[in-house]
């Protein structure tokens, strides 16, 4: 399921952006209520707000969740940025949003893993992630580097063995274009008005749909929001 930040939420919620996070945790209160099995957040809360108790509220509605992943990211000279520490200990976990781009300046390719360093492990995709936090399960504990490719077990102990590069890259099979998924305005879930049947039980995609938030981005299906790419990654 995708939640979409869209230009008819930025209307109905008629604040200037960007939105507090209040904004962020009143969403989050009322989306639990819906019963989703895992939630992924694709908001960077990097820092802290100039509002310390919405900071708490967001990170206390995160931690009640217990099924929230939360995305992180790495700048142009490669430094990784994770979530501020009073969400990231609150989250199920984090991985980053980010992706390897072609000459042609078209998205094809996911990054299976990253080490930050020698010594550290590693950090997940934050499709990756979320997919592993519906299954009940730990990528960390989960994912192998073979000479045949990157293995992915399954809690029943299946496995699914995807071919990757020297880079650790996997293509991603774009199948899925926005209506192709069920779609419900952020503003809905904040108003209470968004169905339970529709959430209960499933994976639910947070973040910006609308170009007003500048993450549009090519791939062999065209133009899509960053959260599209990411369903279709999960």
């Amino acid at each position: 399921v995708i939640v979409g930040v869209d230009e008819e939420s930025y209307r109905k919620i008629n604040r200037p952006l960007p939105w507090g996070r209040e904004v962020d945790a009143a969403f989050l209160e009322n989306l639990s209520k819906l019963e989703p099995k895992a939630v992924g957040v694709d908001f960077t809360y990097v820092g802290q707000s100039q509002d310390s108790k919405a900071d708490q509220w967001l990170s206390k509605t995160i931690a009640s969740s217990g099924r929230v992943v939360l995305a992180s990211f790495f700048d142009k000279g490669y430094q990784y940025y994770p979530p501020s520490p009073i969400f990231k200990e609150a989250a199920l976990a984090a991985g980053y949003i980010d992706k390897p781009y072609d000459r042609d300046g078209v998205s094809r390719r996911l990054k299976g893993f990253i080490r930050l360093n020698e010594l550290s492990d590693p950090v997940f995709p934050f499709s990756t992630e979320i997919a592993y936090a519906f299954l009940g399960a730990s990528p960390a504990a989960s994912i192998q580097l073979q000479e045949d490719g990157i293995h992915y077990a399954y809690p029943d102990a299946t496995k699914l063995v995807v071919q990757s590069d020297k880079k650790f890259q996997w293509w991603i099979s774009y199948r899925y274009k926005l209506k192709d998924f069920k779609y419900i305005p952020y503003w809905k879930v904040i108003a209470g008005q968004a169905d339970s049947a529709d959430i209960k039980g499933k994976i639910v995609i947070v973040g910006p749909i609308s170009p007003l938030f500048h993450d549009i981005h090519r791939t062999p299906l065209g133009l899509m929001p960053g959260i599209i790419m990411n369903a279709n990654e999960v």
